[in-house]
This record gives structure tokens, sequence and C-alpha cells, in this order.
């Protein structure tokens, strides 16, 4: 009897399984930081060790850095003191938030 070939929807829904296990394992936590840490100085090292450093012509580890732990943004006192400019530039970006004072503006993000 011969072993039956793996249909292409089974190996695609088992690649998808896996990503999305390992994704959510990123988020458990491993002492004071999370393993999706270890994921970005995993794919730092093999950006660094490629040939020629190859790897970091995609950004992997930039696109991944947002999942890392202790990844929240602040904005620069400089940025915080000057109304107008924070008001204009947060405006332009998110026309949605241009009715909002700077204080909630800054209280939002």
């Amino acid at each position: 009897m011969q072993p039956q070939e793996q249909s292409r929807f089974g190996a695609v829904a088992a690649f998808g399984g896996t990503l999305a296990g390992l994704t959510a394992l990123g988020f458990a936590p491993v002492g004071k930081k999370r393993v999706w840490d270890y994921y970005l100085k995993a794919v730092r090292a093999v950006e660094e060790i490629s040939p020629a450093r190859i790897f970091r012509t995609f950004q992997y580890s930039e696109l991944l850095s947002p999942l890392g732990s202790n990844k929240k943004f602040e904005f620069p006192a400089e940025v915080k003191l000057n109304r107008n400019y924070t008001l204009h530039t947060i405006a332009r970006v998110h026309p949605a938030v241009s009715g909002f004072s700077v204080e909630q503006i800054l209280k939002i993000y």
C-alpha cells in the first residue's frame, strides 16, 4: 500500500497553524521579557551573520520590533513643548484628530 499524498490545503493549514502557534507563543512571558524578544535577537543574529549581511536588506528585525517588550512610544520633550508644531504634525498625519486639543492628542498617543 502506498502512502497518500498530503493535499495542498492540508500543507497550507499546517503551515498556518504552526505560524499562528509561534506567534501566540511569542507573547508568553519569560522573566521580565517575552519570547518575542528572543525571536528578535535570533533574527538580528541571522541578519548579522548572513553573507555580506544581505538579510539586513529585508529589515525583518525592524518589521518585528514593535512586538518586543516595552515598546511604548514617547514623544520627545521638544515636541510636547511646541504645541503648534505638535498639533499641526499630528493633524496632518491623522486628519481624524484635528478637532482635538494638544493635551487630548498627547493623551491618545
